[in-house]
């Protein structure tokens, strides 16, 4: 039974997590993309060659095959997010609020299947849960982006399928976990569908891996025939005739030297993990843990396990080079785009983490272990309660009372209905104030058509 507690309470922590990020994201107003892909050509408001007016309302599955083709034909290949972008529009809020939720935990709790090996011993690790779902979908900076279904469907998903393709075809066959080829070969295809950029960094955690065990002879060059589901998919998103359309419109010009782009990129990159206060203490407590794990590893010259760290993490490594230098390739790097590099860093600090028990002689200590693992679990939550619950409240209420005005009014057959501002003294990491409390977004055609009404924000 002792052993069953960790299992229990990491179960109840993923599970509250969810049923919590389920309300948030219900509550969550909707913002720029996710109001306007309701309509049909929403995609023509971002292509120079097209006049934009909101065609009609998404409500079969028809109108989503068609968006999808044209977005494939006109804007990207990531095929997989854009089929789940405009099916969600069939399906009520809260349906789209709990598959996002369900998406954040599944892709935390992939991330610790991968790092230690074992799902239960994963669902044990309730801190290591709450760091690393904190650090993606909670702390980041212009974290708003990541809550739009939009960014949803294209990124988080893509990440989903990154990282179940790197469980089933790395962590799975090191511990001789056999899965049926065409499992293999059909998930690796969505992957290398889902995204130009992430797939590849997946993509280059996959062939080192691969590679370093072709050179150390633990597998044949053949073997790299059971990755051909992912080199397919990437194949169909890279040259997706949208990508090279959109390359050609104002919307992504390139006008900055391509030193300036990579000095951006690795700024970026870093300011994901860094840039608010309580990323920036997240990421530095972890990686002072790692530093001291690291030094304990040195002084005892524990060179096997110091070269084991470096070969599982070897493959995360490469990705993360890959995502700053391929970004920089493009005009911007898009801050929502990088959940995958921050997985991949926590996930090497916290393999180095996990040889501290063994170093100072907890290794048979695995009830204390896991006793502090669930302290640290309730500590964490303690704060967070304490730190946002107020904030999380005043900005549903909020929500609800715009919703509840909005609908009331529409209802009644009015013109326009004023609602209250959204309190300013929140974060505006989480929450878009310059869209739910500027008026320009409101007054647009799209948002009208959404909400049946036309939405005055209240003054200051």
């Amino acid at each position: 039974m002792q052993k069953q507690k960790p299992l229990m309470f990491g179960g109840l922590i993923v599970l509250g997590v969810t049923c919590f990020m389920s309300f948030f994201c219900y509550k969550n107003l909707p913002i720029g993309d996710d109001v306007l892909t309701y309509f049909e050509g929403a995609l023509t408001a971002y292509l120079d060659e097209f006049t934009y007016t909101p065609g009609e309302r998404i409500t079969s599955v028809s109108q989503v095959v068609k968006e999808v083709g044209f977005a494939y034909r006109y804007w990207s290949g990531r095929m997989p997010g854009y089929t789940i972008l405009f099916l969600g529009k069939l399906f009520p809020k809260l349906v789209q609020a709990a598959a996002t939720a369900v998406l954040y935990s599944a892709n935390v709790f992939l991330a610790l299947q991968i790092l230690c090996k074992d799902a239960k011993k994963a669902l044990s690790s309730s801190l290591s849960f709450l760091v690393l779902f904190l650090a993606l979908y909670w702390f980041r900076p212009s974290q708003f982006y990541t809550y739009m279904w939009t960014m949803v469907s294209i990124y988080s998903s893509s990440v989903f399928l990154c990282l179940l393709y790197y469980k089933i075809s790395v962590v799975d066959e090191k511990s001789d976990m056999t899965h049926r080829r065409w499992i293999q070969y059909g998930i690796g295809f969505l992957a290398g569908f889902s995204h130009e950029v992430i797939s590849l960094c997946m993509i280059t955690a996959v062939g080192i891996h691969w590679l370093a065990a072709t050179m150390q002879k633990k597998q044949k060059w053949t073997t790299l025939v059971r990755h051909a589901g992912l080199f397919a998919g990437y194949v169909f998103c890279f040259f997706a005739p949208g990508n090279f359309y959109r390359l050609g419109q104002s919307h992504d010009v390139i006008d900055t030297s391509l030193a300036k782009r990579l000095s951006a990129s690795v700024n970026i990159h870093i300011k994901i993990l860094t840039g608010t206060r309580e990323a920036e203490i997240l990421f530095f407590a972890t990686l002072f843990l790692a530093f001291l794990a690291a030094g304990i590893l040195l002084v005892k010259k524990d060179r096997e396990t110091i070269a084991k760290i470096c070969l599982d993490n070897a493959g995360f490594a490469g990705g993360g080079v890959i995502s700053i230098l391929v970004w920089a390739l493009f005009s911007g790097v898009p801050e929502y785009g990088l959940d995958l590099w921050i997985v991949m860093v926590y996930l090497m600090l916290f393999s180095v983490i996990r040889t501290i028990p063994e170093n100072i002689k907890w290794r048979n200590k695995p009830d204390l272990q896991r006793s502090l693992c669930m302290f640290g679990a309730v500590i964490l939550l303690g704060l967070f309660v304490m730190r946002f619950g107020n904030e999380i409240l005043s900005y549903t209420r909020i929500a609800g009372e715009r919703n509840r005005l909005a609908t009331a009014a529409a209802e009644a057959g009015e013109k326009e209905v004023v609602v209250p501002r959204v309190p300013e003294n929140i974060s505006n990491q989480r929450y878009a104030l310059g869209y739910l409390n500027g008026q320009t977004s409101y007054d647009s055609i799209y948002y009208c058509r959404y909400y049946g009404i036309r939405i005055v924000i209240e003054e200051q």
